[in-house]
Parts: C-alpha cells; structure tokens; sequence
C-alpha cells in the first residue's frame, strides 16, 4: 500500500525531476538532488495537520532540489526547494525568542530552500496555510495549503523567489520577473498560467 502512495505522489509531483522535463535540454545544470522514501513516520492525526501534508510525510521524509542555468545560456536563473524532514518541521526550527518577536512564535519551517528565506506555518494554526518568511522580516500569508504549494512548485519548477509574485498586497497579475525569465526557458510558463493556477488554487477561493 505504502509503495503504491509513494509511486502516486512521484508521479503527480516529480515533474521537476523528470528526464522528459531537463535531460534533453542542456541550459539546466543540476548540483543537487535529493528525494528520501519516509521509512519511519506514522501519521498522527493528533496534530491537526493539513491532511495532504501528513499524508506526504507518511511516504517521503525529504524532497530536495537545485539547479541553474549553464553558463552559456541566455537567461540566468537558478531554483531551489528543500521540504525538510518531519523531524525537523516538529521542532519549530525558528521559535526564537518569541518573547522579543511574538510573531514568530509556534511558527516552524517546511521548505527551506535558501539560508535567508523559506515557506513555513503555524504549528498551532495550521489551517491558516502557508507563509513565506524572509529572515528579516515577518511572514506574509501565501494563502495556499500545502497542496496547493506543491502544484505552485511544479509548474515554477522551484524557480528561485517565486513566491514573491503571489504575496498581497504586492501581488500584480500582469506580470512577475521570475516567471517571465522562466518563459524563456520553459515556453509553456507563463505569467497568464501561472497566476490562473494561483487563483484556482487560492484557499480563500
């Protein structure tokens, strides 16, 4: 049962690893790849997560991604995700002094995928969805769960800072820098798919 969940989320999410996707195509180098099967985990109700995440965590312990553009290609660009282990989300990696940043407090990380910037939540307000939180300021909602994060992550293939096209109210749907240079990587994203799937996916929709 297990291997026929893990082979369903690897087929519906590993769209960024796939060799239809970037093997054929030598503007993208690769420096890391990582994808864990979760051996361990045994999904707790209890924590009141959201259930396609518990259910992620039930078959994969890490999912982690980098890669560029080669040197000689037109456009420079980089992407990055890094779904840190279950362990490590528990612990509430950033629960700092919450008495001098009461913000943060509860507050945990999920994709951490550079040292100055990740996607987190509220380990006791998970429903509120996901934030993006850059390390010198607070987090700002994203408005999606973590489904939808992943749909997000696959069609912008981790490109570097997406997530900042999608935080209100600066959210401009006419254009994002960052999709717009993947365009020219990737013809079939765009600024226009790109903002559909947001709103189709929008947890206040």
């Amino acid at each position: 049962m297990r291997e026929k969940i893990f082979d369903e989320y690897i087929e519906k999410y590993d769209e960024v690893l796939n060799d239809s996707i970037y093997s054929k195509d030598d503007k993208i180098d690769f420096n890391e790849n990582t994808l864990i099967e979760n051996k361990e985990f045994i999904v707790d109700e209890s924590l009141n997560f959201d259930k396609e995440l518990l259910r992620f965590y039930s078959v994969i312990d890490r999912w982690k991604l980098n890669w560029r553009t080669n040197k000689d290609s037109e456009v420079e660009l980089e992407g990055t995700f890094n779904i840190l282990p279950i362990k490590e989300v528990l612990i509430g990696d950033v629960d700092f002094l919450p008495e001098k940043y009461p913000v943060m407090k509860n507050f945990t990380l999920l994709d951490y995928f550079y040292n100055e910037a990740a996607v987190g939540f509220y380990l006791d307000q998970p429903e509120k969805g996901l934030f993006y939180f850059e390390f010198d300021a607070n987090p700002q909602k994203l408005n999606l769960d973590f489904k939808g994060y992943l749909e997000m992550l696959k069609y912008t293939k981790g490109a570097a800072y997406w997530q900042k096209s999608i935080i209100e109210p600066i959210i401009d749907e006419t254009s994002s820098p960052t999709i717009e240079k993947m365009n020219k990587l990737f013809p079939e994203v765009t600024v226009e798919g790109f903002y559909e799937l947001y709103n189709s996916l929008r947890m206040d929709k």
